[in-house]
Parts: structure tokens; C-alpha cells; sequence
């Protein structure tokens, strides 16, 4: 019984280690938690740095040619069009949706063919 508990605390204890293992800084988040965890703060400080998300998935790029940028410009020093700095995950999902419109549009126009044709 003893035993169960200890492996509970000590789950507990690294709960944000755990949370943590697949980011950039995995090592420093597991060495905060085992150092300075039992002082909550540090427990605390160590479970919102492995549950943030890093900085480097937030790249910027152009709209247009892609050209990857550190900080939200207006005019993409590459392709010199203004760009409204969005980030890979926004582009994405803008792609996606102009995917979806264009197949609705297209298959208006098949049905619209079909109509005519019959």
C-alpha cells in the first residue's frame, strides 16, 4: 500500500516532466521540475512552460510566396507583396477552406451541365 502511494506522489511530482517530453526545451522542463518542484512555485512555473506552445510553431510567413519570417512584416522582403503576416497553421486553414469553396463551386457547375444536358 505504501508503495502505491509513493509511486502516485511521485507521478504527481512529474506531472509536468511528463507533459513536457515532446517539446524543444524537454530536459530543462524535467530538471526544473526534479529541482525546484517541491517548492509548488517551481512545480507551478514548470507545468505552464511544458504546456505553452513553443515559439518556433508560431513562423511566420508570406501569404504569398511563403518566405518564412521570425516577425510579423507587412511587405515580404522576398516577393515585395503585401502580406498580412499570417502564420503556417492560418494559411492552412485558409487553403483548406478555398479547397472547400472551389469543390462547391465546381460541383454547382457539374450539376448545371447535367441540367442542361438532360
Amino acid at each position: 500500500m505504501e508503495i502505491l502511494l509513493i509511486i502516485a506522489v511521485i507521478g504527481v511530482y512529474f506531472i509536468p516532466a511528463i507533459a513536457g517530453k515532446d517539446k524543444k526545451n524537454a530536459a530543462a522542463i524535467f530538471l526544473l521540475n526534479l529541482f525546484l518542484g517541491w517548492t509548488l512555485i517551481g512545480w507551478v512555473i514548470a507545468l505552464v512552460w511544458a504546456t505553452t506552445k513553443d515559439q518556433s510553431d508560431s513562423i511566420w510567413k508570406c501569404d504569398f510566396c511563403g518566405y518564412p519570417k521570425k516577425e510579423n512584416f507587412s511587405v515580404c522582403p522576398r516577393c515585395k507583396k503585401v502580406s498580412k503576416g499570417l502564420t503556417e497553421e492560418e494559411n492552412r486553414e485558409i487553403r483548406i477552406r478555398k479547397e472547400v469553396e472551389d469543390e462547391i463551386i465546381r460541383e454547382k457547375i457539374r450539376k448545371e451541365i447535367a441540367s442542361k444536358v438532360d
